[in-house]
């Protein structure tokens, strides 16, 4: 999936509006990124659009991510390129 210019605009947005309607689209739109194999537009739209979050959103998406992170398998939560140190 490739944002178009509008698409953006109009999703940066919702995301500086903030409250729960700009956490869903953040966390749908990086769900559809991955599920669709596209791992660099992931890193893209989260560079672009943690920003455009108000600080109270960016909060409630981390403790959701942390959540998430916390209660799955541990290798999923892991950084893919993190190096190991010893």
């Amino acid at each position: 999936m490739i944002l178009t210019e509008e698409r953006l605009r109009s999703d940066l947005e919702v995301l500086n509006h903030g409250g729960e309607e700009a956490i869903a689209l953040f966390l749908e739109m990086s769900a559809l990124f991955m599920e669709t194999g596209h791992p660099d537009a992931l890193r893209d739209w989260i560079v672009i659009a943690a920003p455009a979050l108000p600080e109270r959103e960016r909060g409630e998406v981390m403790i959701l991510l942390m959540q998430a992170c916390l209660h799955s398998d541990r290798h999923t939560c892991e950084r893919p390129h993190a190096e190991q140190e010893h």
